[in-house]
């Protein structure tokens, strides 16, 4: 503390009789303040020409802070920062005049003449503040001021602080003394107890100080991530010692370490990746990812991309008691979109004409596998199918393509080279087969062939060609058993030749009409009666008629029977034969049955014609109309050898 003492000017005599100050936490009041004070505050003033003591005073004290003033001195808190009078009166009650034009010293930082005109203006925080000079208002001449004063014990312009140091093993103190003197210091762990100040002195390290000069204590020997105190007390020069021993808690810091994590390399999408980060103190390192859209890391430290963009990677070491927290790296890792690949399968053979199925992986885009034709002349692409247009080999080249998206790049197009095969034909009878085919008979054949544009061949198998003969496409149907017809159509360039097919005819025999005639008819009981059959291939128009007479005339034999009984039979020659038989009948008309017994060509038959007998002369028989035309039948058949035969020696 510093306690003034007034002194006197040229014109009155004033002093200081009674100061207010603290001591051991006790506000007491005095002639002199003790040297052991800690705060003091002159509080009454003798003014020897008016022969009056002062009054009306006001005090200004710090306290916690904060700048108070009070008018009754022993309400200043004994642990008050500073006290000093502020203001106060001396003149005659006829002349009050207070004070004023007043001058405060103060002590800050070491520093002790800091001056204030004011003292509300003085800082909360001085070591000490006093009135140091004053008007009393009567006289405008500046009394010189209360010079003298009297140290108290030693007091700290900065009080002891300590700042760990890194590493966690050291540590450094600060502190500053208002005077010059000898600090002790010592460290103890935070549980032990606190030395008392004279033990402090006899075992504490020494540290000289000077007044108002920060000093540095390097403190040692720690052991990291611990609790202590620091204890401190000074002395001054004079011999005057700090009442308490000042403690400070500190901890030390905790190791300090680093990570080693270099900056990663570009990642894709769809991948994962496992970053290699190390402490310097040994610990595990762990990551963390900043952007799950984009990335996650899991309790492995393995990271998935799960979309293109930035994924930040930090890498974190949180220390243990004997490192602390490292400083955390941080990276922003660009995710890139994947690539994409086209894997093709290879399709079925393809054919002119014909149409096969396209197929290809691709990657993981959104975007479907597209195909296109790079040579739409030999072949074309409509959505997943490719259709030949051209013979060739490796003439049609496929292309496979695929975009991308946000997390795919496009992939790279991928080109398939394939051959293409000749077409097929195939023929398809487009006419029936007759069901009921018999000699004679003729048949239209007809069928459709492939894409070539060649013509459907119709031929006859060799092995049926004794029953059937074709032309074109009429086939006839000479004499009885299967006749296959066969059909042939040839390739070209693009298309093969199409597979023979066959449609196979069943050829009966050929029906047979007989013209029968007899002689005399009718008759007489007992008369011989020639029986004449002319046998003609039956069909369905003449002009087949007159083929199957000219390929063949029916042979065989012929049979008459009356009533069950056979009365003769004769061979067919050129067609033709008689029988001449008694008939033992009554007169009347009687029937009788001519059977044919056939041949290879034409099926047996039977037929009946009806004998008229009479009892009375018979007339000339007039030839019936049958007989007739079988002559007619005869004359034609005979001409038309007759032209043959002129043909032929006329070809010789």
């Amino acid at each position: 503390m510093t306690g003034y003492q007034t002194q006197s000017n040229a014109l009155y005599t004033s002093m200081v009789t009674e100061y207010t100050f603290s001591v051991g936490g006790v506000v007491q009041q005095g002639g002199t303040p003790p040297a052991t004070a800690d705060w003091a505050t002159p509080s009454n003033y003798w003014d020897g020409g008016w022969a009056l003591n002062s009054w009306n005073e006001r005090y200004t004290y710090s306290y916690q802070g904060q700048i108070l003033q009070t008018t009754n001195p022993l309400d200043i808190p004994a642990a008050a920062a500073w006290a000093t009078i502020s203001s106060f009166q001396i003149e005659g009650s006829s002349f009050p005049r207070p004070i004023d034009s007043t001058v405060f010293h103060y002590s800050l930082d070491g520093i002790q003449t800091l001056l204030a005109m004011d003292a509300s203006s003085i800082p909360a925080n001085a070591v000490w503040a006093g009135l140091s000079s004053l008007s009393d208002g009567w006289n405008a001449t500046q009394n010189h001021g209360f010079a003298s004063y009297v140290l108290g014990r030693p007091v700290f312009s900065l009080p002891p602080a300590v700042d760990p140091q890194a590493g966690g093993v050291t540590a450094k103190a600060r502190v500053a003394l208002d005077r010059d003197g000898t600090g002790y210091w010592q460290v103890l762990a935070a549980a032990a107890a606190a030395p008392d100040a004279a033990a402090l002195r006899a075992g504490g390290s020494p540290v000289g100080m000077t007044a108002g000069v920060v000093h540095d204590i390097d403190i040692g020997g720690l052991a990291v991530n611990t609790a202590y105190r620091l204890h401190f007390i000074a002395r001054d020069g004079a011999g005057r010692v700090q009442p308490d021993v000042a403690s400070v808690p500190f901890t030390t810091l905790r190791r300090e370490q680093t990570i080693d994590f270099a900056q990663p390399a570009a990642q894709t999408f769809g991948t994962t990746f496992t970053p290699v980060a190390t402490a310097t103190s040994g610990l595990a390192v762990t990551f963390s990812a900043s952007a799950p859209e984009v990335c996650t890391v899991d309790a492995a430290g393995v990271f998935s991309f799960h979309s293109a963009g930035t994924c930040r990677m930090t890498a974190r070491q949180g220390g243990d008691a004997t490192y602390g927290p490292a400083p955390e790296v941080a990276y922003p890792v660009t995710v890139q979109p994947a690539a994409q690949n086209i894997v093709w399968s290879m399709p079925a053979a393809l054919v002119v004409d014909a149409r096969v199925a396209l197929s290809a992986a691709g990657g993981g885009s959104s975007q479907a596998v597209q195909f296109s034709s790079l040579t739409p002349a030999a072949c074309s692409v409509s959505g997943a199918e490719v259709a030949g247009r051209l013979e060739g080999t490796d003439n049609c080249l496929l292309a496979a393509d695929q975009q991308g998206d946000a997390n795919h790049l496009p992939a790279a197009r991928q080109v398939l080279s394939l051959s293409i095969g000749k077409g097929p034909q195939a023929i398809a009878f487009t006419s029936v087969a007759p069901a009921a085919a018999k000699v004679g008979d003729t048949y239209a054949v007809a069928a459709t062939g492939g894409a070539s544009g060649k013509v459907v061949v119709f031929s006859v198998d060799a092995a049926t060609a004794a029953h059937c003969t074709i032309a074109g496409s009429s086939v006839s149907f000479t004499a009885p058993g299967p006749c296959r017809i066969l059909a042939d159509q040839a390739g070209d360039a693009n298309y093969e030749a199409a597979a023979r097919q066959q449609q196979s005819v069943q050829i009966a025999q050929a029906t047979t009409t007989l013209a029968i005639t007899s002689t005399p008819n009718p008759s007489r009981p007992g008369d011989d009666v020639t029986i004449s059959v002319s046998a003609v291939t039956g069909a369905q128009d003449r002009r087949g008629a007159l083929r199957a007479m000219a390929a063949a005339l029916p042979s065989g034999s012929i049979t008459v029977s009356y009533n069950g009984a056979q009365l003769g039979s004769a061979p067919l020659v050129g067609g033709a034969a008689s029988i001449t038989v008694r008939l033992p009948v009554a007169a009347g008309s009687h029937g009788l049955v001519v059977d044919y017994s056939g041949d290879a060509v034409h099926a047996p038959m039977s037929q009946g014609f009806t004998q008229a007998v009479v009892a009375a002369p018979v007339p000339t028989p007039v030839p019936a109309l049958h007989t007739v035309a079988l002559v007619m039948l005869s004359l034609l058949a005979a001409g038309m050898g007759a032209g043959r035969l002129r043909r032929g020696r006329m070809g010789r």
